[in-house]
């Protein structure tokens, strides 16, 4: 038999019990009871001894007191039921799987997925071509495209996002390095307005309306 221990006023399942591990065993009681009397001859001498049988006067039993309560007994098979589902609830009768999680947990949880989901460096598209995204990237080429300018060129070679090298002009070159800061500053501006929208949720469903 397993124990479910219980916290009193949320339902959740605190831990799980078993009798035959976490419990006392206490042996059952015996009595003699005798099923022949002793027999002796007409000298005196026994022919035959008491004959003792041990009758059952309490079976023995698992003493439970130990295991913390509240607490609810459930069969192997529900327990199994139980833990295959994971569940950390017992509500209505039945073991479930519920969500503990405060505001400010969920808060905590919902912005390390936001800032895990985003990707200031994914790959902008500019010219047809699909370019390094990010600060930095931008920074880089616009560094390349001013040397190149400076030096009287009237192209640069940018390098792509799979690695190739394109052959652009001074102004197309311009037009990039725009892009991929453009596109950067719309990815971090859009990152810190959802950070705030988060950060000032006050009920758990005002934050699940928010999408990541």
């Amino acid at each position: 038999m397993k124990y479910a221990h219980i916290e009193e006023k949320t339902n959740r399942v605190i831990g799980w019990y078993a009798d035959d591990i976490h419990s006392i065993w206490i042996e059952p009681v015996y009595k003699k009871k005798v099923i022949q009397e002793e027999t002796k001859d007409d000298d005196g001498n026994i022919v035959q001894n008491v004959v003792f049988e041990d009758v059952l006067v309490k079976d023995g039993f698992y003493d439970v007191s130990n295991i913390p309560t509240p607490n609810i007994e459930v069969s192997d098979e529900e327990w199994q039921k139980a833990i295959s589902i994971y569940a950390n609830c017992f509500e209505n009768g039945k073991f479930i799987v519920k969500d503990f999680s405060t505001l400010e947990q969920k808060i905590s949880g919902k912005l390390s997925l936001l800032k895990n989901k985003n990707n200031y460096e994914a790959p902008t598209e500019c010219l047809n071509i699909s370019w390094v995204g990010g600060y930095d990237s931008a920074q880089m080429l616009n560094a390349k495209r001013t040397l190149c300018l400076e030096t009287g060129l009237e192209s640069c070679t940018f390098t792509d996002n799979d690695d190739t090298d394109h052959v652009l002009t001074l102004q197309q070159a311009k037009e990039v390095c725009i892009t991929i800061a453009t596109e950067f500053e719309a990815r971090r501006a859009a990152y810190k307005e959802k950070k705030r929208r988060i950060e000032s949720c006050t009920t758990i469903k005002e934050l699940e309306a928010i999408e990541i």
